[in-house]
């Protein structure tokens, strides 16, 4: 866990204001501790995207009425208060962390909309042609980073295929794909999606994504060569999950867009 954002100082203060009623220090210690972490979760999260400041100040509120009864007060002798700032700011994650998951299940129950699954094209009979040649685009689009449209393919072969979640899928990508090359990874996710037809066609009607592996980059190395792992940043404190996450979110607003666009323009 990442070291305080706040002072042992800042931290008797805050439980000073808070017996008397006020929350000045909690919501600068709030601020300085879990708003980048909310923001950068609804930013991750297809739901969530867009109410970030709204996810955030219910969390606030939630804050200033849980700390004292859930904390400050909880499990201490009558008259005591819990006076241990690091158990504090665990605690704060936790409360976030669990803010954060409850309000992706309200806004799926609202929206319909899920977070375990990328956007996949509508294939009803009126509406497959187009939405498999919108796909296919974007894939062809998106080819001059391969790495990412292959990791959205495989997110989407892995989560129909064998009806997991996203996190789960995740897990797989790293297990058994991470020191695969990019010809290889493709080759594995072309054999995988033989089970979903439409998928399957994405591959067999453009052959863009492919000709992209063969271009050699400024090492003078075919694409197609490098080794999947080498695409994920080790300088970062962002997991691999997480930066596959960020991958996916980038594919699955590229597809909003380009489906928005089209809309507009009928």
């Amino acid at each position: 866990m990442q070291d305080r954002r706040f002072t042992d100082d800042e931290f008797d203060i805050m439980v000073d204001e808070y017996i008397n009623g006020r929350f000045d220090m909690l919501t600068h210690i709030i601020d300085v501790t879990v708003k980048k972490y909310v923001y950068q979760e609804c930013f991750n999260s297809r739901v969530l995207s867009g109410a970030s400041e709204d996810v955030y100040q219910d969390l606030v509120l939630k804050f200033y009425m849980k700390t004292g009864t859930y904390f400050l007060f909880k499990d201490v002798e009558p008259g005591q208060v819990n006076r241990d700032p690091s158990g504090f700011y665990s605690w704060m994650f936790t409360v976030a962390k669990n803010h954060i998951l409850s309000a992706i299940d309200i806004a799926k129950r609202e929206t319909g909309l899920s977070d375990d699954i990328p956007i996949l094209p509508n294939y009803n009979t009126d509406e497959f042609s187009s939405s498999l040649a919108m796909c296919a685009k974007l894939i062809v689009e998106s080819s001059n980073k391969p790495h990412i449209p292959l990791t959205w393919l495989a997110l989407v072969v892995l989560i129909l295929s064998l009806d997991c979640s996203k996190i789960k899928a995740n897990h797989l990508i790293i297990d058994n794909f991470f020191e695969l090359t990019l010809f290889e990874l493709y080759e594995k996710v072309v054999s995988l999606s033989a089970a979903i037809p439409w998928l399957h066609r994405v591959f067999t009607d453009s052959t863009q994504l492919h000709e992209s592996l063969k271009i050699k980059n400024s090492d003078g190395i075919l694409v197609g060569d490098t080794k999947y792992s080498s695409y994920f940043n080790n300088d970062t404190k962002k997991s691999p999950a997480s930066q596959l996450s960020d991958w996916t979110y980038r594919m699955n607003r590229l597809i909003e867009r380009r489906i928005s666009n089209g809309a507009s323009n009928r």
